[in-house]
């Protein structure tokens, strides 16, 4: 009695791993470039934001001017009160930013445009800005290219969670929520709830409005 042959082995992309790493890396260089950078005004706003709400501090809800909030990040990086901590968080969103950008286009043009795109990112002085700062401009995309990669492997839940995350960055990104419409006929019933959990987001976004600030639309004074 012969034993089964062995299955065979499937080979793993150790691509995504590598740029992860590369890409986290360069973060950390230009942070000992420009120390100082981490400081960045909208995050100091995120630390004020949290600061009052857990202490009950109403200052900012007769303010004048203020720097609009950001749920998702006042009630994320405002609990750390720490620009070094900020940072090290962003540091790994940029990384993950290095990983989506290659799976994005290995799935359309294959590997070897995907780790070029990758490194490209690398040359871009306001993408290492953006993760420098913890802004939310670095966030809001990494959401949305998120939202790219669920909707191209099929993951619609996931892209419309990651849509409705980076609606509590920046409204504006409820449209995007829209493509999950666009989907196979096949696949439409599946992609209903990620579009569901999408527009969830904008209830949270006037609580917060509301817990921050006073009221739902408390931001529309400062613009």
């Amino acid at each position: 009695m012969s034993l089964p042959a062995p299955a065979p082995r499937i080979s793993r992309d150790r691509w995504p791993l590598g740029l992860f790493a590369l890409h986290v890396a360069h973060g950390l260089w230009f942070a000992h470039l420009y120390p100082a950078g981490v400081w960045d005004p909208d995050l100091v706003a995120y630390f004020i934001y949290f600061e009052n709400w857990v202490a009950g501090i109403r200052a900012l809800h007769t303010i004048d001017y203020f720097t609009v909030p950001k749920p998702l990040l006042v009630f994320v990086l405002g609990p750390l009160g720490s620009a070094a901590a900020a940072f090290a968080i962003s540091t790994v969103v940029a990384g993950l930013l290095g990983v989506l950008v290659y799976l994005i286009a290995r799935t359309a043009f294959g590997r070897t445009t995907a780790v070029l795109a990758s490194l490209a990112l690398l040359l871009d002085v306001d993408r290492a800005t953006l993760a420098l700062r913890s802004s939310a401009d670095l966030y809001l995309t990494v959401l949305l290219f998120a939202a790219i990669w669920g909707t191209l492997t099929r993951r619609y839940l996931a892209s419309g969670l990651a849509v409705g995350l980076a609606v509590l960055i920046k409204p504006v990104a409820l449209p995007c929520a829209l493509h999950l419409l666009a989907v196979p006929p096949s696949d439409r019933r599946r992609a209903l709830p990620g579009l569901l959990v999408a527009f969830a987001a904008v209830p949270l976004v006037f609580l917060s409005n509301f817990a921050l600030l006073g009221s739902p639309l408390g931001p529309e004074r400062f613009f």
